[in-house]
């Protein structure tokens, strides 16, 4: 799921390059396949559809960049696109054309030398690396409103942009990534504007959501941002940190004040 609403109106399936022809050119087969999803993934699906239906609600305009179009559903009187996983978020490319260059990113490779080996150019490829950013890290990993972690645990990480010092503010729960956004700096207005992904993406999915607790460390501003974001959070320090302190202010601190 995305969090933009344009977006978040899209239901990827996994449907092969042959049985999407089918499923695009007969509405029977179109059910067919949309029905299997439902009864196999409803999770990936909006909310409550097993119960009231959907129909089927024309297409998308054909994608200039790979010639094919997607269906369009309605349920609970609102309108959802059908992507097909053979094709990247945004109609950009064939998923199947840009697996592997995109996957050699994670080893520090340069667009211009994707270009220069798998061709197009470097902005196609810096492009088809942040359509993948577009989807809302809570609606993918979460999906149902009634799911949403009420523990949370907090850290930034320390990371580089550019040759700059930035840090990775994280949110985690239930050993799954549900927030990760860059702060330039761990000041506490910095550190709420990026916390506050994760607060949006979360408050797309409900509107209503309030966690419970957020275990952080010591650093007063990660604090005051999990306090701004949700007034009513309880927050737990860091069991480590504590001992660590005590530690500290009971050897080294103290015998030097001793002797």
């Amino acid at each position: 799921m995305a969090l933009k609403d344009k977006q978040t109106r899209t239901i990827v399936l996994a449907i092969s390059e042959k049985a999407y022809s089918s499923f695009i050119g007969d509405n029977e087969t179109a059910h067919k396949t949309i029905d299997y999803f439902i009864q196999e993934h409803p999770d990936i699906f909006p909310n409550g559809i097993e119960a009231r239906g959907y129909k089927l609600n024309g297409y998308t305009r054909f994608s200039k960049k790979l010639g094919i179009r997607m269906r369009r559903i309605e349920t609970g009187g609102t309108t959802y696109r059908i992507r097909p996983s053979i094709a990247m978020p945004c109609i950009r490319a064939r998923t199947e054309d840009v697996k592997h260059p995109l996957f050699l990113l994670k080893f520090g490779i340069p667009f211009w030398a994707l270009a220069l080996v798998f061709g197009r150019n470097a902005m196609f490829w810096y492009r088809t690396f942040l359509c993948l950013g577009q989807s809302s890290l809570v609606g993918t990993t979460v999906r149902l409103p009634d799911k949403l972690p009420k523990d949370l645990l907090a850290d930034e990480f320390h990371a580089r942009s550019r040759g700059e010092k930035a840090y990775i503010a994280t949110t985690v729960a239930n050993g799954c990534f549900s927030g990760a956004e860059a702060s330039k700096s761990t000041d506490g207005a910095s550190l709420k504007e990026a916390y506050g992904v994760f607060q949006k993406e979360a408050l797309a999915l409900n509107p209503h959501y309030q966690p419970r607790t957020v275990n952080t460390d010591g650093w007063w501003a990660t604090q005051n941002a999990w306090r701004g974001l949700f007034r009513r959070i309880f927050i737990i320090e860091c069991f480590l940190h504590t001992l660590l302190k005590i530690q500290d202010r009971a050897t080294h601190r103290l015998v030097c004040r001793w002797f």
